[in-house]
């Protein structure tokens, strides 16, 4: 198409044919981006995110998992969580040499790809969430529940703000609103579920019977003896879709 255009303009006499041209070519370069691309620029780097490529030589404490230890810097640990401010006190490792690699324990089990993934959220690794979501695996749930249990609420916040929901972990997300938690991250995740629930749901309403109808919209309006209707409702359709 180009040397097509050029050869138009030399043919229309606009320049002599011995003629230095330059041509300028824009080239758009467009990027799909994935759902929580947008969180990259909410992931803060520590100042020593650097240290991450060379924790193997350079590590001084090692978190215990459940397959074995992973090392990572007690300065960054202790700068992005109290849980590990705590370990990392002169108290708790009164008596030992400042040469003896320290054992710090999760407070919840966790196997060594969750530590890693949740120690990158810690150093600043922006690209690791956009790699949990392309794995499509519980990595998610499983990084949130070790920064939650170590009070790391900047990991917890960026998670919150990027998962997706699937059939897979809805259910884990569900039970995990039951309980409290920074409003920072239960509105994103509440809207995630509601979203996801309308959308599921969505196909099924042409399903539904007079009758269940009937009990939604009462118990829209607060009324219990609806709620009960709905839930026999909801219970013989269930016997009729399963006999």
């Amino acid at each position: 198409m180009l040397g097509v255009t050029l050869t138009r303009y030399f043919a229309a006499g606009k320049l002599p044919s011995n003629s230095r041209v330059q041509v300028l070519i824009n080239v758009v370069l467009q990027r799909t981006y994935s759902k929580c691309d947008k969180v990259r620029i909410k992931i803060q780097r520590s100042e020593g995110w650097k240290l991450l490529n060379e924790v193997d030589e350079s590590g001084d404490v090692d978190l215990t998992g459940q397959d074995g230890s992973t090392p990572a810097h007690a300065s960054v640990l202790k700068k992005s969580a109290p849980y590990f401010q705590a370990l990392l006190s002169e108290r708790w490792f009164r008596g030992m040499s400042s040469e003896e690699k320290r054992e710090l324990p999760l407070p919840v089990p966790a196997d060594g790809e969750t530590v890693k993934s949740f120690l990158k959220c810690l150093y600043g690794v922006p690209v690791v969430l956009q790699v949990l979501e392309w794995r499509g695996t519980s990595m998610f749930e499983d990084v949130y529940q070790l920064a939650d249990a170590c009070s790391a609420r900047q990991v917890c916040f960026q998670i919150a703000e990027c998962v997706q929901m699937t059939e897979t972990n809805i259910p884990w997300w569900i039970e995990w609103l039951k309980e409290e938690h920074p409003q920072n991250e239960y509105k994103p995740i509440k809207r995630r579920v509601c979203e996801f629930m309308q959308k599921h749901f969505a196909a099924r309403w042409d399903c539904f019977e007079p009758d269940t109808l009937r009990a939604l919209w009462g118990m829209n309006q607060g009324d219990r003896v609806a709620q009960e209707r709905l839930k026999c409702a909801l219970k013989e359709r269930k016997s009729a879709s399963d006999g």
